[in-house]
């Protein structure tokens, strides 16, 4: 169960700091965009 509930974190972990790294650069989220 503890590998489990490490699991969502790691998951939640990486989607903040996407979030954070988009938000934080509207360059980068401009380019990404681009790139679709």
């Amino acid at each position: 169960m503890g590998g489990h509930t490490d699991a969502i974190t790691s998951i939640a972990t990486s989607n903040l700091q996407a979030y954070v790294e988009i938000k934080s650069s509207s360059t980068s989220l401009f380019i990404y965009h681009s790139d679709l």
